[in-house]
């Protein structure tokens, strides 16, 4: 030890020694402020994944952006949580990820739908759609929208989505008071581009208190293809709404006829028409951020605008079939009778309808109620359908 402290003074009286000393001692000052530094330099351990409430200010307004693209399989983003569970995952990242991943096909969806309303903590807490028809109507929705359910279940919330001129008829009053009686929601959105037109709307809007129109343009395009059938641009935007919110989609000639409670505990309920035709999309029980709807949307990547089934019925027939499990199905009682039994809504009168979570009216080729004459007495399936709906009793009155 004293002979190397006798060689290093020596090295250290020479002039070309002076570089070495200054390196030592900065050396040995840095060693000692090691702990210091490691404290001022170490970050908090935010929840970057999922940018919860504890994530930095600059998270929190939508600036940082990780992700991964979405491969052909429905793909993940960043932080996502797999299954068919809400609220979880990309859902409620502040930096909206959700929304560059709904825009990837859809152009309009950034004009669409507010970060400030959609993303975020807040979101996870309120019905996004309720908050978005605050925001259009430009009033504070002073607690209205703040959700009523847990993600366990599927939130009672109904959703139509109708695009272009629509004459609202006596059938598509019957399907709205049917979701009220039966579903029992926290709210019922229209979401459209136009209101509706007739005196049924009307008389909707007189009497089924709570119904909200909802505005949303049209989208042109999908994919960079043009959208050739407006019925296409409802099917985008249903799966839209579910994944940002959850809840039940219907379509206009659905009507419900009992309370869906026992398959609102499912992440997803859908049901099959037949295997030819594809799995129905007029009714849509999901929990938001199903992992289903969003491999089904993701789809839309590859948006075939010339078969008119492909994406809306074809691909999750597909999807189901590769993959049973994925989701709970409903086929025998949402979708019977049948549009190839058509016979037995319209003319027979001994279908056990009861069973049914809904039926669906066939519109095609069939002549469906007009008004409430053409079911007061009347002894056919269609007849009691309807009058449960409007009367809770499906007695001739």
């Amino acid at each position: 030890m004293k002979l190397t402290l006798t060689c290093l003074q020596r090295r250290l009286s020479g002039r070309t020694t002076l570089p070495l000393l200054f390196l030592l001692v900065v050396a040995v000052v840095l060693l000692q402020l090691q702990p210091l530094l490691s404290s001022l330099i170490t970050l908090p351990a935010f929840d970057t994944p999922h940018m919860g409430l504890g994530a930095p200010p600059h998270a929190r307004a939508g600036l940082v952006t990780k992700r991964t693209d979405v491969g052909e399989g429905g793909g993940r983003e960043e932080g996502e949580k797999g299954g068919g569970g809400g609220g979880g995952g990309w859902y409620n990242a502040p930096n909206c990820s959700v929304l560059d991943f709904l825009g990837r096909p859809d152009p309009t969806v950034q004009e669409s739908y507010d970060p400030a309303l959609v993303c975020g903590p807040p979101a996870l807490r309120k019905d996004v759609i309720c908050a978005t028809f605050f925001s259009q109507i430009d009033l504070k929705d002073d607690g209205d929208c703040l959700r009523q359910h847990d993600d366990t279940e599927v939130p009672r919330i109904v959703y139509y989505v109708i695009f272009g001129m629509f004459e609202f008829k006596f059938l598509h009053y019957v399907s709205f008071v049917a979701a009220k009686r039966f579903i029992r929601p926290s709210g019922i959105y229209l979401i459209g581009d136009i209101h509706p037109y007739g005196p049924w709307w009307q008389r909707l809007m007189k009497d089924v208190k709570g119904v909200r129109f909802v505005h949303r343009r049209g989208i042109p395009t999908i994919a960079n293809k043009p959208v050739r059938f407006k019925h296409h641009v409802s099917d985008a935007v249903r799966l839209q709404v579910l994944l940002l919110n959850g809840g039940i989609y219907l379509d206009a000639d659905m009507v419900m006829v009992r309370d869906p409670e026992p398959i609102l505990h499912h992440d997803l309920t859908l049901g099959l028409i037949e295997n030819a035709t594809g799995m129905g999309n007029a009714f849509i029980m999901a929990k938001r951020n199903n992992d289903f709807v969003r491999e089904w949307y993701e789809q839309y990547n590859r948006y075939n605008n010339v078969q008119f089934f492909n994406n809306s019925l074809w691909v999750p027939r597909d999807m189901w079939h590769r993959n049973p499990g994925r989701l709970h199905m409903e086929s025998d009682r949402l979708y019977r009778p049948n549009w190839f039994e058509a016979d037995k809504l319209f003319k027979g009168w001994d279908y056990d309808w009861r069973q049914n979570y809904a039926v669906h009216v066939w519109t095609n080729g069939n002549i469906v109620p007009a008004s409430e004459a053409d079911i007061l007495t009347s002894n056919t399936t269609i007849a009691k359908v309807f009058r449960n709906a409007l009367y809770g009793d499906p007695s001739p009155r």
